[in-house]
């Protein structure tokens, strides 16, 4: 199609305008017609053909050009190319072989021009780039160019440039080949083979068994080739694996890969997953990507040992081949139920149970699953590696088994020693127990971490309202799709909602405390989501993720608190390169006289006035760098002390509750770990934090400010579906229900969002 494009790009230069081919004698004859002597060289059938292309792609009219030509023809010199209001990529262009229509298209935006290649489209993104198809201009092809997103992040661009050295040694049929490996402006770019097709995740599903079997097959042989040349993917999912147009199967984006020790790349293939193998090449800044158990990989399709996120060595050394045998065995799962192994709206909650819970049998699902190929997958899905295949053509050669009717060895794994098999099923009962604490809404029995000492100045610790009574129904319903935060205001609550299809638009509503208001009072419309609200003084504030375009991070508001008056931007962040200070806002706190900011990218936390002024940094980031550094945190505060709580499951083993001086300073852990699951919002008064968390049974959680003491249970379970903002007004907790939940097959159930009161009692 490209190619088609192009020859008729170059072909339709013979109807070029009027105004370019009457302008092309040879030369232009002085006033008198006193002889063949002309006052300078006409411009060159070259030049001619360069403006006739410029006007062709829309850049310039025939009236521009014969202007220039009149310009040149009074002042020669400068030549006619030179003398057309061109942009440098398009005069580039211009030099380059003859390109397809689309690209002179993209020309009309000089954004779209990076170095020699020109961006035509967004195929995809990830945690450290975008992946554009694009147009080499000196080779005259189509590419995938890979960029890295962010600027100064060291750590992610140690990681982009270990893909391109192990992508440059991987010289596989079945993986897109590297083109070049560069940079622009200071920003790192790998061009790459461009494969046209159709990914496992587009097909329709459920897959046909032999087709699914026949599909992971062909996966498994090309990760076979990975491993021998001592690659280890570590991200393997449906949406990485193509099928080209002649129905060949390749593996794509390589970008979290590592390499596999010599110990486990050396032998035939029975071999090559048997040892666990460290960081290899990974040069000192590539490896300390994983010093921080930052996690890699999408936890759909993630083993335990991966979703562990053990921190440098021991993750290197627990993640090896038998881990891709995994993800390609939750991609044979998807494949035949329509769903992955594990799921749910929320992926912290996925990674707790790819801990803790034994996969569904496929049959389950889908009742028409062959049980030889049944036990083919649930030996991919185990959680010790060494009774899953030993190596990714082992399980290739099961699947041909099964493929020829024959027997397959997937029943044949090594049974668990005793010892083993005691720690799991013990595990097993601990998760029930703990699981079943939570459901009947007792006092949490989990073991406290060794005693804290109180940061200075921490308040004193008081009985804290723990005695909950029956939630209290504040509102339910239209006109909000979600409710993302909430707010006190005198005997009223203010709520940030998301309305229309899909909570597209977005709102600030108020109800009364008290309840009983069959519709909420309508406040203001907001440009985009509003992740928390704050009031201080005569002003109502709430901050966006991002304002548009998406690079340029952030904004705080204002409006007058009474109602009424235009909303006043008083924070924007800035565009890259120079980079934003609050790069992706998700939550908003106030202690009267400073607005408190935390960031979802790095969850640091920045101050700034009641008036946009005096911006400066409360705590530095908790995690950066690499491929997946968002996450989901609440902030508070209480006094002279900023609280953070991070549902830190999504990318991290343990959720988290630190605090910070609001004047300043580093972090301290409050609480880590069990029971907390997914805390989506934090509240704290007098030395008390209350965290709604989504990811316990829609729990309420009550600890001391100082840490030291584990949370106890306030209330958990029904009538909460998904519990997403929090907020104390007097000796009552009200809290925001998206509503949304998740049915057997891990699809979306969108539900009515509500608004609940749970009025407290102290102990």
């Amino acid at each position: 199609m490209l190619d088609t494009h192009a020859a008729a790009a170059a072909g339709s230069a013979g109807s070029a305008p009027e105004a370019l081919t009457a302008s092309s004698g040879s030369g232009v004859s002085d006033a008198s017609g006193a002889g063949a002597a002309t006052r300078c060289a006409a411009p060159s059938e070259l030049e001619f053909e360069r403006a006739r292309r410029a006007v062709e792609c829309g850049w310039l009219t025939p009236e521009e050009v014969e202007a220039a030509r009149i310009a040149e023809d009074a002042a020669p010199g400068a030549g006619l190319v030179a003398r057309l209001a061109l942009g440098e990529a398009q005069r580039r262009a211009l030099e380059a072989p003859p390109f397809p229509a689309a690209v002179g298209a993209a020309l009309r935006d000089p954004a779209r021009a990076f170095g020699r290649f020109v961006i035509l489209e967004r195929l995809g993104s990830g945690g450290m780039g975008d992946v554009w198809r694009a147009w080499d201009l000196r080779l005259a092809r189509t590419v995938a160019l890979k960029v890295l997103r962010r600027f100064g992040d060291e750590r992610a661009r140690a990681c982009f440039e270990r893909e391109a050295r192990l992508l440059a040694g991987l010289v596989l049929p079945d993986v897109p080949a590297i083109h070049e490996v560069g940079e622009h402006d200071g920003r790192p770019f790998i061009a790459m083979q461009l494969v046209e097709g159709t990914t496992l995740a587009a097909l329709p599903k459920p897959v046909a068994p032999r087709r699914a079997a026949g599909l992971i097959r062909a996966a498994a042989r090309v990760v076979e080739a990975a491993h021998r040349a001592r690659v280890l993917h570590r991200d393997l999912k449906p949406s990485n694996l193509m099928l080209d147009g002649t129905g060949r199967l390749l593996v794509m984006d390589f970008g979290l890969a590592r390499p596999l020790a010599a110990a486990a790349a050396e032998g035939d293939a029975g071999d090559a997953g048997g040892a666990g193998g460290g960081d290899g090449a990974e040069d000192g800044a590539a490896s300390s990507l994983t010093a921080s158990a930052i996690l890699v990989g999408t936890p759909e399709y993630m083993p335990p040992e991966q979703a562990r996120g053990a921190p440098g060595a021991a993750l290197a050394a627990a993640v090896d081949a038998r881990s891709d045998v995994y993800a390609l065995g939750a991609c044979l799962f998807e494949l035949l139920t329509g769903r992955p192994p594990f799921v749910s709206k929320d992926r912290g909650d996925v990674i707790a149970q790819v801990l803790r819970d034994p996969p569904p049998h496929p049959s389950a699902l889908a009742p028409g699953t062959p049980a030889a190929l049944e036990a083919v997958t649930l030996r991919c899905l185990e959680k010790d590696p060494a009774r899953r295949y030993p190596s990714a053509g082992a399980l290739a050669t099961d699947l041909d088994g099964f493929l020829a009717g024959g027997r397959v060895v997937a029943g044949d794994a090594p049974p668990l020693a005793p010892r083993r098999r005691a720690t799991l099923v013990a595990g097993g009962v601990v998760a029930a127990v703990a699981m079943a604490i939570v459901a009947l809404a007792g006092d949490a029995l989990w073991p406290a971490p060794a005693p804290r000492t109180p940061a200075p100045g921490a308040a004193a610790s008081k009985p804290a309202l723990t005695r909950a009574a029956e939630p209290v129904l504040l509102w339910r319903g239209a006109p909000a799709d979600d409710v993302r935060s909430l707010a006190i205001d005198g005997d009223r609550v203010l709520a940030g909602i998301g309305t229309g299809m899909d909570g597209a638009a977005h709102a600030i509503v108020a109800l009364p405390l008290e309840g009983g208001a069959a519709r909420p009072e309508w406040l203001l419309d907001a440009p985009a989501v509003i992740p928390g609200i704050a009031l201080a003084g005569d002003g109502l504030f709430w901050v966006d993720p991002s304002s548009a375009p998406l690079e340029n991070g952030s904004r705080a508001y204002r409006v007058p608190r009474a109602g009424g008056g235009t909303p006043i931007v008083i924070y924007e962040g800035r565009p890259e390169p120079d980079g934003a200070p609050i790069e992706e806002a998700c939550g908003l706190a106030t202690d009267g006289r400073w607005l408190y900011v935390v960031d979802e990218v790095g969850g640091g936390v920045v101050r700034l006035g009641l008036d946009g002024s005096g911006l400066a940094p409360v705590a530095p980031p908790r995690y950066a760098g690499g491929f997946e550094t968002a996450h989901k945190n609440a902030i508070a505060v209480d006094g002279d002390t900023v609280f953070v709580a991070d549902a830190g499951m999504r990318y991290v083993t343990q959720p988290e509750v630190v605090a910070a001086d609001a004047a300043g300073g580093p972090w301290r852990e409050v609480w880590r770990g069990a029971p907390l699951v997914r805390p989506r919002a934090v509240a704290a008064r007098g030395g008390t934090l209350y965290v709604a968390d989504a990811g316990a049974g829609n729990a309420i959680w009550a600890l001391p400010a100082e840490g030291g003491a584990a949370p106890r249970l306030v209330r958990a379970g029904p009538p909460f579906v998904d519990l997403a903002a929090l907020a104390l007004a007097g000796d009552a907790l009200i809290l925001a229900d998206s509503g949304d939940a998740v049915d057997a097959r891990g699809d979306a159930v969108a539900g009515p969002p509500a608004i609940w009161r749970v009025d407290l009692a102290r102990e």
